[in-house]
């Protein structure tokens, strides 16, 4: 929605969207090769301005007819050493991940298919590869009618944050060429979830 506002608002600039994994999207807006970035917590890079943006949650996406579509909620131990697709645990979300079965008493789950998006991770649940931990934002897309996603128990809450380099949001003089380029881990995933 913030794409259309902008492009109704400033007709004339030119934005140019990409998908990177957080690192990346943070290197990028320090190097002040993008304006701005949209990355999941935990964050920890002092030469940028952090703003929050939105706030999700982990949930399971699986096949509608799979046993478990019947169930309002899934429980973090029923998880606990199966096989699943998610981002893998060197990323903000797999750490998470790892910190919140571990607190809770329960093995991790095994990522046998490391997804690089919650977007990814989906399109593999829809051809049958298996279940997934994906961001619930993720949802909210439309798309993926074929699947049922359920909260998880204890809940795996996430926080996107917005990103900008201190000092001015132009990455290049806006003389030379109008353009903002917005640059994120997850845009497809940049909205508030829906509720399960």
């Amino acid at each position: 929605q913030a794409l259309a506002d902008l492009r109704e608002q400033s007709p004339e600039i030119e934005v140019s969207v990409h998908s990177l994994p957080n690192m990346l999207a943070i290197a990028r807006v320090v190097r002040r090769e993008a304006d701005i970035g949209l990355v999941y917590e935990p964050l920890n890079e002092p030469t940028l301005q952090v703003r929050p943006l939105l706030g999700s949650e982990m949930v399971c996406a699986l096949p509608r007819g799979h046993p478990w579509a019947r169930r309002k909620a899934i429980a973090l131990r029923d998880l606990a050493d199966r096989e699943l697709i998610s981002t893998g645990p060197a990323t903000p979300l797999g750490r998470l991940i790892e910190q919140r079965f571990a607190s809770h008493g329960c093995a991790p789950p095994h990522i046998c298919i490391e997804a690089s998006s919650s977007l990814a991770a989906c399109l593999m649940v829809s051809r049958g590869v298996g279940l997934a931990l994906v961001d619930h934002s993720i949802a909210r897309c439309g798309k993926f009618d074929e699947l049922i996603f359920r909260p998880l128990t204890p809940a795996i809450p996430i926080s996107i944050r917005a990103i900008l380099p201190r000092g001015g949001m132009r990455s290049r003089p806006a003389s030379d060429r109008k353009s903002t380029r917005l640059n994120s881990s997850h845009v497809s995933e940049s909205r508030m979830p829906s509720s399960a």
